[in-house]
């Protein structure tokens, strides 16, 4: 879920969603705007997407790699300019099992060697 500028969402709320999602109810909001990760050519392009979003207080998340940020597709044209490279953002229930596991080892074997 998309971390929002004025709080983050109860594990109720989210358990709701991810309910929701399972059984296949997904609101007109969800087919509407989707969530589309936008990574920008360089560090500076990303700090000036970063001063859009905190100045229009857009609801984001920010993912490991160091220059792409998540949003909503409704907010996309306010990083135009700035030309990112779009792409859509795949959910857990949208992998396989096994890529998941790889996935999570990959990500502790990553905090393993930043000690």
């Amino acid at each position: 879920m998309a971390r929002h500028g004025r709080g983050m969402p109860t594990l109720e709320q989210e358990s709701e969603e991810v309910s929701s999602i399972k059984e296949g109810e997904k609101s007109t909001q969800h087919q509407k705007h989707q969530e589309l990760a936008l990574k920008f050519s360089s560090k500076k392009k990303f700090r000036e997407a970063l001063g859009i979003l905190f100045d229009r207080n857009i609801a984001h998340s920010l993912v490991g790699e160091p220059t792409t940020v998540i949003v909503s597709s409704e907010h996309t044209s306010a990083f135009q300019s700035l030309k990112p490279a779009v792409s859509e953002v795949l959910s857990a229930g949208d992998l396989p099992p096994e890529e998941i596991a790889k996935l999570r080892r990959e990500h502790l074997s990553f905090h393993d060697t930043d000690d």
